[in-house]
């Protein structure tokens, strides 16, 4: 189970562990958001705003592909700011 915090401040939102990264709809402000993929077992995140209050949740717009897309570049990051330290030495 993880507990995903609506984007807009209205509250938590309990989730099962295996659709984490499903869009859901927020209650209170009708916004869509879901948790990033990458969240362990238990956490409690803050949501990704998928669409604002009030706004049609457009289909495709969370993904493992992007998930993983925005994870590898993330990594490249890191390991282009190790090289820069390690080479400046």
């Amino acid at each position: 189970m993880v507990i995903v915090r609506c984007p807009t401040g209205c509250g938590p939102t309990r989730r099962p562990y295996a659709r984490r990264a499903e869009a859901v709809r927020c209650g209170n402000c009708t916004a869509w958001f879901a948790a990033a993929p990458v969240v362990e077992d238990g956490a409690l995140v803050d949501g990704v705003l998928l669409a604002r209050p009030g706004e049609p949740l457009i289909a495709g717009t969370v993904g493992h592909g992007r998930w993983r897309f925005v994870v590898m570049l993330l990594a490249l990051a890191a390991l282009a700011l190790l090289l820069r330290h390690y080479i400046s030495m």
